[in-house]
């Protein structure tokens, strides 16, 4: 009897230990496949917008705004959580003192400006390993209510050698504010973070 309990005891280390030992394979094999820095390849939005004010409209967001070349992604893969880290430029939008924020269209008299921005949110792949999954992205809060710029991605999946976000987000265009739907390609550049 004590033969066949330690028979059993021992099957059960074997068996935890290779569970364990597969889950370490796998997170070794996702890290080495896709923990880094990634840089925006392309941007595009479902509509043409002008972003750049100069009267004409581009689907391409590379074309309308420089800043967006500044956009990326990072992935860090830990034994028991993944990070994923989205930077993205906001536009931040100047008027004159007394006069009133129109969002229905460009005045020249407004000013400009773009800051880089990051959201942060716990991640794991699917089974395929082709979607990226966030899990329980929390909003940014400003002044006690969330901040619409800050933007979590409606998609994220995983095609060849890229990272496809797809993001729906307020633009700032020469008609005012449009919704638009992105898709931003991005490409490993260093596994360094």
């Amino acid at each position: 009897m004590k033969e066949k309990t330690l028979t059993i005891i021992a099957l059960l280390f074997s068996l935890f230990g290779c569970k364990n030992n597969d889950a370490e394979h796998t997170n070794s094999i996702l890290k080495e496949k896709f923990q880094g820095q990634y840089e925006i390849v392309s941007a595009t939005s479902d509509v043409a917008v002008d972003l750049n004010m100069d009267g004409k409209t581009s689907r391409n967001l590379l074309e309308e705004n420089v800043e967006i070349v500044n956009a990326g992604i990072s992935l860090m893969i830990n034994e028991n959580s993944n990070l994923f880290t989205e930077h993205w430029p906001i536009e931040y939008i100047g008027v004159e003192p007394g006069v009133a924020f129109d969002s229905t269209k460009y005045y020249p008299s407004y000013t400009l400006d773009y800051a880089r921005y990051a959201i942060t949110s716990l991640f794991q792949f699917d089974d395929s390993q082709k979607v990226i999954d966030l899990i329980n992205p929390e909003p940014v809060i400003s002044n006690g209510v969330a901040d619409a710029r800050f933007v979590f991605p409606d998609q994220i999946d995983v095609e060849d050698d890229l990272i496809i976000v797809t993001s729906t987000r307020n633009l700032y265009t020469f008609k005012g504010y449009v919704k638009t739907q992105i898709t931003a390609k991005y490409k490993r550049y260093t596994t360094i973070l």
